[in-house]
């Protein structure tokens, strides 16, 4: 009985000590319990290290201040080789920006495992990581938590994953911020990975080289979705999302990326991966150099490019490199690569819509090249296939029905395909294979009947209506004249333009024509005006106050426009953008975007400016599949400009990420205690046998 007894004692003794939740108020400290931080606490180096599976660390709001010596290698929370761990609620701040390899959260071999809802603010020299999942981190999700990265030398990553699968990032702030010339800026940063849902997160990322929101390598089967990335590095490798070295069969849905840099910006990069679906993202690059909405690079093959909207505004004074809405810089071989459905903006003088160099068997469908200030340029051999192409400007657009096949070099730009007041053209004498049926929509006009008037090519310089065989009228309602053509030459409207030819040549100064005053009412958000001449307004009313923006005068270099109910002029050039307080209190409310000057008349984006969008809803993360039902892309805004055709600077991959991890620590352990206790209980049992036994003898 007192051998049972003591074994008796002994089981709970270690049942009650592995068991029972630890508050605790002190660092460092290894827990091998579920334990509750109950105090703030400053550590000189690491604090927390999570030794036991099934526990969980709860911060309960108070904070965790470590590192504060600055040294290498230290890290708020550590967990290596456990298995459904939590780590929650905590605040962890770096106190020191001295230190290499200072991380956060650090996971090692750790699977079924739950972060959430911490702010982590890193700090430190080189390989600073907010968050780390590693090696053989599996099934693990990293969700709802804020996250601020900075970091004076090299590789800055909010959250970084290697060597693992089947994990999910959702819902998380991140801010990155290193200031480094020779740095590396990720948000979210992935390497060797596969199986990953990214969803829902706000990445913001910037400063210096290599600013990037998303960065995937060698990753597969993975789906970026509903993430809203701003990028604003101020050197060249300023990316949104970026896909290198073999990452392949990822789906890229639903996110909106913004670049804003000074040098080199792509909203999304795919280089050397192949098999990847890009589709209903929103696309911009406000570069004041050289931008790219999407490209394709390093023989990257059956990419699925779908729905995308995509606005450039970059010029092209980067090495005389060209911004481009869509580039693909390949091999000169079959690529296979679909483009559907995609409207493209590209503001930026000598912007093309599409430019492709040394690609083959691409299939573009149902492209929308809206107000591009080029249009396609295709400069070296290679057959890629145009089907359902629209031009468009302020004025109208043409639209090609039929399948473009494009052998060889073509540059169609604004001098030789042109839609401008009353006026539709190509020169089919460097454009031959655009010499064929086409739908014409011209806009604005305000004439009382539906004549079709063409160069019949008599002296270069006489319209005359067009005949039956050649013009259909399809429509002519609200301004809007829709006709088929079975060739081209120029075409107008029934009265005739200022200029008949192909002149290009900007349309004089002052207001010229009429100046009738007139009024538009600006019913929605946004609105893309006809050309409006001087003496016309847009009324529009933001927080239920009636305002108006009337145009002064437009010449061929500016226009000037009163905007009113607190007065202020303002004088501005094609392509310029201005945000304006309407009720003196300094906090803008409406921008205005002059997006074509011509003939008199100036064409503007307006738009009525709204308070920061709220954090958007989580949605499934399951891979989806193409739809087959293609919903409707929106039209947008005119502009021009001419250049000669240059080839696109092909995007570098950064050099070479030599990610760092601070050796694993020992602890001291909990278990010293039980040890001792268990040797205590033996010898004192052996000591009472032996009595027994002198007793019986």
């Amino acid at each position: 009985m007192l051998k049972k007894g003591i074994v008796s004692v002994l089981f709970l003794m270690l049942f009650s000590f592995q068991v029972s939740a630890v508050d605790f108020n002190y660092c460092p400290i290894t827990i091998n319990d579920s334990s509750t931080l109950t105090a703030d606490v400053t550590v000189t180096t690491s604090c927390v290290v999570l030794n036991n599976s099934n526990t969980f660390l709860d911060c309960n709001g108070k904070k965790i201040s470590w590192n504060s010596a600055g040294g290498n290698g230290d890290t708020a929370v550590r967990a290596e080789n456990v298995s459904n761990i939590t780590i929650k609620n905590c605040i962890l701040s770096d106190v020191n920006t001295g230190g290499a390899a200072v991380l956060g959260i650090n996971l090692t071999n750790v699977s079924y495992s739950f972060v959430f809802n911490n702010t982590v603010h890193g700090n430190g020299t080189a390989h600073n990581y907010a968050i780390s999942i590693g090696r053989n981190s599996n099934i693990t999700s990293v969700e709802n938590n804020t996250i601020r990265a900075n970091g004076t030398g090299g590789n800055v990553y909010g959250i970084n994953a290697e060597n693992n699968q089947n994990n999910t990032i959702t819902g998380n702030n991140i801010f990155v911020n290193g200031t480094s010339a020779s740095g590396i800026n990720d948000g979210i940063h992935l390497l060797a990975t596969r199986n990953y849902n990214v969803t829902n997160n706000v990445i913001e990322s910037g400063n210096e080289v290599d600013a990037q929101g998303i960065f995937l390598t060698s990753t597969n089967n993975s789906l970026i979705q509903n993430n809203t990335v701003n990028t604003t590095g101020n050197q060249s490798g300023n990316d949104g999302i970026v896909l290198i070295i073999t990452s392949n069969n990822n789906t890229i849905r639903n996110n909106t990326v913004r670049t804003n840099g000074t040098s080199t910006d792509i909203a999304i990069a795919i280089s050397a991966s192949n098999n990847n679906k890009v589709f209903s993202n929103t696309l911009t690059s406000l570069s004041t150099v050289t931008g790219y909405g999407l490209q394709l690079n390093g023989g990257s093959v059956n990419t699925t490019v779908y729905n995308n909207t995509i606005t450039i505004t970059g010029t092209t004074s980067d090495g005389g490199a060209t911004s481009d809405g869509i580039s693909i810089v390949g091999a000169d071989v079959g690529e296979f690569n679909i483009f559907e459905n995609n409207t493209i903006i590209a503001l930026g003088a000598g912007s093309y819509g599409i430019n492709i160099l040394g690609s083959s068997d691409n299939n573009f469908t149902n492209t929308i090249l809206n107000n591009t200030a080029q249009w396609i340029l295709n400069p070296s051999a290679g057959f890629n296939n145009f089907t359902n192409t629209t031009f468009r400007t302020g004025n109208g657009s043409i639209r090609f029905n039929g399948t473009l096949v494009f052998r060889g070099e073509h540059d169609i730009n604004r001098s030789r395909l042109n839609i401008s007041n009353n006026l539709a053209y190509v020169n089919t004498t460097n454009l031959t294979l655009l010499n064929t049926t086409a739908q014409i929509n011209l806009t604005g006009l305000s004439f009382t009947t539906s004549t079709i008037r063409w160069d019949a090519g008599i002296d270069g310089q006489t319209l005359a209506e067009c005949p039956a065989e050649t013009c259909t009228l399809i429509s002519y309602s609200g301004g809007n004249l829709v006709f088929d053509v079975t060739r081209f030459t120029t075409y107008t409207g029934p009265e005739t333009p200022v200029s008949s030819s192909s002149n290009q040549g900007g349309g004089g100064g002052g207001a010229g024509g009429s100046s009738t005053s007139s009024t538009t009412s600006m019913t929605s958000q946004s609105l893309t005006t006809q050309g409006l001449r001087a003496n016309q307004k847009v009324s529009f009313s933001v927080n239920d106050q009636q305002h108006t923006m009337t145009v002064k005068s437009v010449t061929a270099t500016s226009v000037t426009v009163t905007v009113a109910s607190v007065p202020q002029t303002v004088v501005l050039n094609k392509g310029d953008v201005r945000e304006i307080s309407l009720d003196d209190d300094l906090v803008p409310d409406f921008r205005i975007t002059v997006l074509d000057l011509y003939r008199a008349k100036a064409t503007f984006k307006l738009e009525k400016l709204l308070s920061p969008p709220k954090a958007q809803t989580p949605v499934s993360t399951n891979t989806p599949s193409i739809p087959t039902s293609k919903p409707a892309v929106a039209p947008a805004n005119p502009v021009s400009a001419l250049i000669p055709a240059v080839a696109p600077a092909p995007y570098t991959p950064p050099a070479q990420r030599d990610l760092m991890f601070p050796p694993a620590k020992k602890s001291s352990g909990m278990w010293l205690p039980v040890v001792l206790i268990i040797v205590l209980v033996i010898a004192s049992f052996t000591m009472l046998k032996g009595r027994i036994k002198k007793t019986r003898h």
